[in-house]
């Protein structure tokens, strides 16, 4: 017919896809299979960043070796000069700071003192419950060859006993707790063990700190001052 001649472009019809088949661009079906499923494109997944809202497992308190420093010169700050104590305390960051790093000598600077000033200890009487004791002899004995256990102990009265120690085992003992502290870090599982360790290095170097030399004299032979008490215990007021 006239009307269809004039209509034809010379051209092959495009092929239909029949039930069951894909056609490709060239017009040819790529499968009769009725199973074949289509090829979806791949989406990007990505894992959710934690948010603060979300539970963590990192431990409360002190994380990083700032944090320790900061919480060691608190507790220690009556030690300390009065412009150290102040300036000694850097702020709580993740990463090692300037501050970090003096505060952290500072802080060795006062080791340093207070182990010179118990090594000069004639003898002392650590007074403490025997688990405190249990604590404090088993982290010295490891830590230090200038340790040696005291021959015997006195049970008081009380729930209390006193330990006589001389000058270099009273300053194996300071320096242990203090590397007790450290060693313990930010471990959660640990905080007890660092806990006990800040709170009877304090409580030794308190002591330790306070007394002076004695100078005997021809007059004076024995010395009238009492010999070093150091009380670990407190109670309610």
């Amino acid at each position: 017919m006239p009307g269809r001649d004039s209509a034809w472009s010379g051209q092959e019809p495009a092929a239909t896809a029949t039930d069951g088949q894909a056609v490709t661009a060239a017009g040819q079906p790529t499968s009769t299979d009725r199973t074949a499923q289509p090829t979806l494109p791949m989406k990007e997944t990505t894992v959710p960043d934690q948010t603060a809202d979300e539970p963590s497992n990192e431990p409360v308190g002190p994380t990083s070796e700032a944090g320790m420093v900061a919480e060691l010169t608190a507790a220690v700050g009556d030690l300390l000069p009065a412009t150290e104590a102040t300036t000694a305390r850097p702020a709580s960051t993740t990463a090692p700071a300037p501050d970090t790093l003096i505060g952290t000598s500072r802080l060795e600077a006062d080791l340093f003192h207070t182990l010179t000033s118990a090594a000069c200890v004639g003898s002392a009487e650590l007074v403490c419950h025997p688990h405190a004791w249990q604590f404090i002899g088993s982290r010295a004995a490891a830590a230090s060859p200038h340790f040696q256990f005291p021959a015997g102990i006195t049970q008081e009265k009380t729930d209390m006993v006193v330990v006589l120690l001389p000058g270099p085992s009273l300053m194996a003992v300071i320096k242990a707790l203090y590397s007790a502290y450290w060693l313990a870090g930010s471990d959660l599982a640990r905080i007890e063990d660092r806990a006990l360790a800040l709170a009877y290095y304090t409580a030794i170097a308190h002591e330790v700190r306070k007394t002076q030399p004695v100078t005997a004299t021809t007059e004076t032979p024995e010395p009238d001052r009492p010999r070093l008490r150091i009380i670990i215990d407190q109670r309610p007021t």
